[in-house]
Formats: C-alpha cells, structure tokens, sequence
C-alpha cells in the first residue's frame, strides 16, 4: 500500500510539474568569448537538480543570435558547446518557484574557441569536471548521440578531458556507441611532460 502511495505521490508530483512549467521558459544566450558575436547552433544542455522538475534533462540547440529557450526549470546545470570551442559550465540562478512560476534568471554562456587544444590552454579554460551529462543518468539516445559527437570531436583536438576517471567515463560511452577512441601514441604526445603522463604511466614506467 505504502508503495502505491508512493507512486501515486510522484506522479501527481510530475503532473503538477508539467502544467506549472510548460507555459514557462528561460532564454540563454552563447556567445563567442573573444567577440561577443553569437555562436549559432551551439548546444545548450540543461539539468534541473529538481526530483519534481518535468523534463528534468533536455538538449537545446541555439538560433542565428545565439539564444534558445530552455524549458527545464529549478536549480538548473548547464553545459554548452559547438565544434570548434571549448564546453563550458553555468548554474542558473532560481526566479520563482518550480511549481509558481518557475523559471531560472536569463542566462549567457561565453565560449571559448580551441586555439592549440594543448594541456595548459584547456586547463585554463575549463571550469567544471565531469561530461556534459551525468554518466549514471544519461539523457534520450538522441540527445546523447549529439552530446558524445561534440564530446569526441573535443576529446580529439584537445586535452579538455584531461582528468583520467573523467576521460575514463567518457571513453565507456564511446565505446558503447562506436566511437573510436584516441591512439595511445596521440595521447602520449599530448601530454608528455605533464601531470597527466605520469597518473597514467607511474605504474608501466619507472
């Protein structure tokens, strides 16, 4: 009986959430960093830390001025990326409540374009470890393909993913869906003379 309830519970819970959110929408812009223009057709995914937030993960794609509204509300991560930059990171800040008017404050990205992808340019860029999905709740197939493509374009023209669980994770899902992985000798000469190098080697190399 208590699970039934239980059910019940989130299902009412979830139905609220669709009503109350989907008249509702937060606009974010990307920019490019260095000027100011708009990146059109970057992707923009979006996270709701809410348990009730309905949808709770969804991939958006920006329009000619950059912008694109995002229906996923509360306490919100989001990642955006295009070919040709660097993904970056934003939590949005709360405007309302997730049942009265939710929305999340308009938010700007501002992305940064790959220049020599090496070690110490990424390692200034970035602001977030971790994809830009969560790997224990990953997004629809579709969305999630569109994701690892950036993903591994990235992966291959940079050190973005230079943390090792970080690159390990990720390397899993490209596996799964058939992406290829990084030559051992392409890895080496990215990161020779790094921290990175020597987490990876210390136990094959003395």
């Amino acid at each position: 009986m208590i699970a039934k309830e239980k059910m019940l519970y989130a299902a009412v819970l979830t139905g609220l959430s669709l009503v109350m959110t989907s008249c509702h929408s937060s606009p974010v812009t990307v920019l490019d960093a260095d000027s100011g223009k708009p990146v059109a057709d970057a992707l923009v995914f979006a996270y709701s830390h809410e348990y009730a937030a309905f949808p709770r993960q969804r991939l958006y794609l920006t329009d000619a001025d950059g912008k694109t509204s995002v229906g996923v509300q509360g306490l919100v991560s989001l990642w955006a990326g295009k070919a040709g930059y660097y993904p970056r990171y934003s939590r949005t800040q709360e405007a309302g409540n997730l049942f009265v008017g939710a929305k999340f404050l308009p938010a700007t990205i501002r992305l940064q374009k790959i220049v020599k992808g090496n070690y110490l340019e990424a390692r200034k860029v970035k602001n977030h470890f971790g994809a830009i999905f969560y790997y224990r709740n990953p997004p629809r197939k579709d969305d999630l393909l569109k994701i690892l493509q950036y993903s591994h374009w990235v992966y291959l023209n940079s050190c973005f993913y230079y943390d090792i669980s970080e690159r390990a994770s990720l390397e899993e899902f490209f596996r799964k869906y058939g992406f290829p992985l990084e030559k051992e000798s392409d890895f080496k000469r990215k990161y020779r003379d790094t921290e990175v190098y020597w987490h990876r080697y210390q136990e094959r190399e003395p």
